[in-house]
Parts: C-alpha cells; sequence; structure tokens
C-alpha cells in the first residue's frame, strides 16, 4: 500500500508542471482625476488548469490591487482597494474561450486559451479617482485562482495538488505622483 502510494505521488509530480503567475509591473498613467493602472503579468498554466477549462469547468481569478500609505514601525495603512473577479469558460459549441470581469460584466472572447492568457497577462486596466488614493504612496497587485469558487468535487484534489497551484506573490511599486 505505502509504495503505491509513493509511486503515485512520484507519478503525479512529473507527469505535469505547476502552473505559475508572476507580476512583472505595474503601468501607471494620470489622466485628468484618475488613475489608469494597468499590471504586466507572466502567466503559464498547468495542463491541468488548461484542461479542465476545455472540459467545461469554469475558473474564477481574484485580482486585488491595493493603495496603501507606507509607515516605517508598523503595517502599511490601507487607503483604497479595488477587487475585481474574472471567470474563464470554454464554450464547445462556439469552440470559444470567454473571460468575463463579472464586476464589470465586461466579456472578452477569444478562440485560443493562449490568447486569453496574453490578453489577461497584459490588457487588464483599472481606473481610479484621486480622492481615493490621495494620501497613498504604494500600490501593490496579486493575481490567484480563487479555488473555492471551483465545483466541490475538485476543491480536495486542487488542495492537495501542486498542478493547481495559481497564483502570484503581491507585487508592490510606488504610486506615481500626479503630473
Amino acid at each position: 500500500m505505502k509504495s503505491w502510494l509513493k509511486m503515485m505521488l512520484l507519478l503525479m509530480c512529473a507527469v505535469s508542471q505547476a502552473g505559475e503567475i508572476n507580476v512583472l509591473a505595474i503601468e501607471q498613467r494620470w489622466q485628468s482625476n484618475q488613475l489608469y493602472i494597468t499590471p504586466k503579468f507572466d502567466i503559464k498554466s498547468s495542463d491541468e488548469i488548461d484542461e479542465a477549462i476545455d472540459n467545461g469547468i469554469v475558473l474564477t481569478l481574484i485580482i486585488k490591487v491595493h493603495f496603501s500609505k507606507a509607515r516605517t514601525f508598523w503595517f502599511d495603512e490601507n487607503k483604497h482597494q479595488i477587487h475585481h473577479l474574472y471567470q474563464i469558460r470554454y464554450f464547445s459549441l462556439s469552440g470559444q474561450y470567454q473571460l468575463h470581469n463579472t464586476t464589470t460584466d465586461e466579456r472578452h472572447s477569444f478562440v485560443l486559451l493562449n490568447d486569453l492568457w496574453n490578453h489577461l497577462a497584459n490588457d487588464l486596466r483599472f481606473v481610479t479617482d484621486i480622492p481615493s488614493i490621495s494620501t497613498a504612496d504604494l500600490i501593490s497587485v496579486r493575481l490567484r485562482l480563487d479555488s473555492g469558487a471551483l465545483p466541490s468535487a475538485l476543491q480536495i484534489p486542487v488542495l492537495l495538488s501542486t498542478e493547481w497551484t495559481f497564483k502570484s506573490d503581491w507585487f508592490q511599486a510606488p504610486l506615481e505622483p500626479k503630473p
């Protein structure tokens, strides 16, 4: 029994590579009384994640953008945050992938899953107004898979599998002052 379990664990580790998300940069552009934020990601999904999407499993990704004031001797003070949910799904009849921002109800369709990942990595934009971030001096971004939104039959295997570790670390950058 023990040797069978060890063999299964070794096979699971050798079969595929885990998904990975890295935040590369946070582009910031001021326009009138608003700040436009475009985070840049490096996204590499695992075979298991791509296969789940192709088999009709809806994936939910959460992106968080925090604006904070740095403190010397304590945690940074959170001034404002933006929180968006994105659902990724595949429609087999049309052969298209859809990226749905459930917060704004914006939808984009793609023929290839790689095109969807590229759009997610390079073309997300968020807008915030000046009063909500007037005292902030740091901006932080994180993107992660919401494993709690997966079907209940998948939640336990996802927690136990490294192929489903699909999240970035917090990326922090100084907030550019308004010109």
